[in-house]
């Protein structure tokens, strides 16, 4: 049964964490707040941040679960939505011809995901 009162607590607490793990520049969530700040270190991706391609898959997974059971009409509807697009482009620069994850992204930059 949907409660639409647990959307709104979900809201909140959903745009706190993201507003703390998001890195909108690279349109992905760093792993935990321990990576915020942490770097590569090996000589191919030295200094590059740290994302953790497992991690964005639970998060895409995640919103897509929240938006099946969210009203229509939900405000933040379409946050989410182009939240979705904006981490979708950006995993798909990382994937192989066959769909898997790479675990090094090369494009302009190059991001390590483990």
């Amino acid at each position: 049964k949907n409660r639409p009162e647990l959307f709104h607590i979900m809201n909140k607490m959903w745009w706190e964490n993201h507003t703390y793990l998001y890195d909108k520049e690279e349109n992905l969530y760093f792993r935990d707040g321990k990576f915020i700040r942490k770097r590569e270190k090996n000589t191919i991706c030295k200094n590059k941040k740290i994302f953790w391609a497992r991690g964005q898959g639970w998060v895409m997974a995640g919103i897509v679960r929240v938006l099946k059971h969210m009203p229509e009409d939900f405000p933040d509807r379409e946050k989410y939505i182009q939240l979705l697009k904006n981490m979708g482009e950006k995993i798909k620069l990382a994937q192989g011809a066959g769909g898997q994850l790479m675990d090094r992204l090369i494009k302009e930059k190059i991001l390590k995901y483990f």
